[in-house]
């Protein structure tokens, strides 16, 4: 099950605070907790589709992208994950040098050969 798989991917953390975006409510986690497998990967896929079309409207949500990328990366879509995790590295150059984000894409790139 590629889902059940997902979670042994090692996940970026992101810092919270006023700029993040919420996740999932507790009313989506326990609604699909009810669901059957494919039920709840289509439910997974919408949410990350809802995330890559609001970025394409907020391009320079620098957390968005690294969402976006750990997302794909669970989903194993190495591909979009490499261009989500291409363009938050993108942003980070406007970011200072001793910012963590900048070695967890570092990181996240290297371990999908990008």
């Amino acid at each position: 099950n590629r889902i059940a798989a997902a979670a042994d991917l090692p996940v970026v953390n992101l810092p919270s605070g006023p700029t993040s975006q919420p996740g999932p409510s507790a009313a989506d986690v326990a609604a699909a907790s009810e669901m059957n497998d494919a039920d709840r990967a289509e439910f997974i896929r919408s949410m990350v589709s809802r995330l890559a079309e609001r970025l394409e409207d907020e391009p320079d949500d620098l957390d968005g992208w690294m969402r976006l990328a750990n997302a794909y990366t669970v989903l194993q879509e190495p591909d979009r994950a490499v261009e989500a995790y291409r363009k938050a590295e993108a942003l980070l150059e406007q970011q200072p040098a001793s910012d963590p984000r900048r070695a967890a894409v570092r990181a996240a790139l290297e371990r999908l050969g990008g």
